[in-house]
């Protein structure tokens, strides 16, 4: 996941993430995700040939969510493998997880992200354009 996030559009505007932050980043999620039990709205892509992840869709319903909505906190596809439709099958498979007890998932994106002309087209509404995010 971090190989996928490094060449993507955050890195290119923000800078190489430290991995071990990244991580940290990750593992937050994969917490709040499995206190609620969404962990599974998630997706993992691996190859046949060599069982290697070449994409993840981390997605549930963080625990202070109002009305179970859900989120999606991140979408990585290996440079490689990208423009092969594999976004769009996780991002399509965690939202078919998600309907089953969330009426609502989300998402967030960086302005000028090329991923935003995906997320339009799968269904997802332009929200409000924030110019610098604070954690």
């Amino acid at each position: 996941m971090y190989e996928a996030h490094l060449n993507g559009y955050t890195s290119t505007v923000y800078g190489k993430p430290n991995i071990s932050e990244k991580e940290k980043e990750i593992n937050r999620r994969f917490a709040s995700f499995s206190e609620t039990n969404t962990l599974h709205f998630g997706t993992i892509v691996k190859t046949k040939d060599r069982n290697k992840i070449i994409g993840a869709c981390i997605a549930g319903i963080y625990p202070d969510s109002k009305n179970n909505f859900s989120t999606i906190y991140q979408v990585s596809v290996l440079p490689e493998y990208r423009r092969q439709g594999i976004a769009k099958a996780m991002i399509l498979n965690s939202i078919n997880n998600a309907n089953k007890i969330s009426p609502v998932i989300g998402l967030g994106v960086l302005v000028g992200n090329p991923a935003q002309i995906l997320y339009q087209n799968l269904g997802f509404i332009k929200g409000p354009e924030y110019f610098s995010l604070a954690y």
